[in-house]
């Protein structure tokens, strides 16, 4: 299932940037075809590299099914820096989505909860010792 369209791909990137990366002919046109074998491998990337958990965020996965689809046609034109700029900005991205879905599974302390007593945890006489108060 593909989470993004060739529209969206469109909105994303600049038209005259998608022409050059898959317009072999030089008509000056984005070409259909390679727009959509892009997104398809975006859209095969999302499917295997990201967890399941992570799947209910659909706006995340269009993000990374986006930038895989400009990274695969930058290769495909061979702008191997660029290309790997993009991998390392979706990894980074990807790292820090799931580090975010790990840390709201943990439960939230709430520092408000006091709890009072009026015994004491320890003697006066400890008190002073631990601290140097005595005249020893």
């Amino acid at each position: 299932m593909s989470y993004a369209s060739i529209t969206d791909l469109k909105m994303r990137i600049d038209k005259n940037i998608l022409a050059q990366l898959t317009d072999d002919d030089n008509l000056g046109v984005p070409i259909i075809t390679v727009l959509t074998e892009s997104l398809d491998a975006g859209t095969r990337y999302v499917n295997n590299a990201l967890p399941s958990y992570v799947m209910n965020d659909t706006g995340f996965i269009k993000e990374v099914e986006i930038l895989k689809a400009y990274e695969v046609l930058l290769q495909r034109k061979g702008y191997f820096d660029e290309a790997n700029n993009i991998n390392l900005s979706v990894r980074d991205l990807i790292k820090s989505v799931i580090l975010k879905q790990k840390e709201s599974a943990f439960p939230i302390r709430n520092s408000e909860t006091r709890f009072y007593s009026d015994r004491r945890v320890v003697s006066a006489e400890e008190w002073d010792t631990a601290f140097g108060l005595t005249n020893e």
